[in-house]
């Protein structure tokens, strides 16, 4: 499963040169976005405070980004990103800890989805771009390219995991895929709302129940099964 990054083409930064000062300047700008976001929502959140947060003015906000969802597209990729290299990881101790397949899909499926990194963060930020798209058509086609992406690499890593463990996945995978990221949101939307975490969500009290029951629905033997 490999990570991506998106490249914005449209951005102001877009095409020019990324030296080492330009590169700590937008990782400043896109860091104090993201803790303004999730802090006071996109509505509270202005150009002239994400440039103040970051140490910088507007003309170095402008010389690197469009607008303000130009920016958060990049603040949302780096949050999918977050949760695959999770899963990278969790998947890879996986496989070193169970050489001869001993564990059943249900406990592989608690095993990664203990390694989620979700927190109170990546939540909010979400749930601003979601309400955003709704709100703003005309963003949809920018704002969803890396949910877009995140879900297709999701599908990729369950087909390529599941076919190491003999199985393959029984459905429409991208039908399969946004089922498991619903049941992940819920799941954090409940940790939050009880009042039971801080910060970091345990998506396992709900998602360890009901996910291992999904795959095991959604999954069959792949034997004598033909990729194409």
């Amino acid at each position: 499963m490999k990570s991506f990054t998106i490249q914005l083409g449209s951005g102001r930064g877009a095409g020019k040169i990324v030296t080492p000062r330009r590169a700590a300047t937008r990782a400043k700008l896109v860091s104090a976005t993201r803790e303004l976001i999730a802090e006071r929502g996109v509505a509270a959140t202005s150009v002239e405070e994400i440039s103040e947060r970051a140490g910088f003015t507007r003309g170095a906000f402008y010389s690197n980004f469009d607008d303000i969802y130009d920016i958060l597209t990049i603040v949302s990729a780096q949050e999918f990103a977050k949760l695959q290299e999770g899963l990278k990881e969790a998947w890879e101790r996986v496989l070193a800890e169970n050489p001869n397949n001993a564990l059943s899909l249900s406990e592989i499926a608690e095993k990664l989805l203990a390694a989620i990194p979700l927190g109170k963060d990546f939540y909010l930020i979400q749930s601003e771009l979601a309400l955003l798209m709704v709100r703003k058509p005309e963003l949809r086609q920018k704002l969803a390219v890396p949910r877009e992406l995140f879900h297709q690499e999701l599908g990729s890593f369950l087909e390529l995991s599941l076919r190491a463990l003999g199985l393959k996945l029984r459905g429409d995978r991208r039908a399969i895929t946004e089922t498991i990221v619903a049941l992940l949101r819920h799941a954090s939307e409940a940790a939050l709302t009880s009042g039971r975490t801080e910060n970091l969500i345990d998506p396992s009290e709900h998602a360890r129940i009901i996910i291992p029951v999904l795959m095991e629905a959604v999954t069959e033997e792949a034997r004598g099964h033909e990729s194409k």
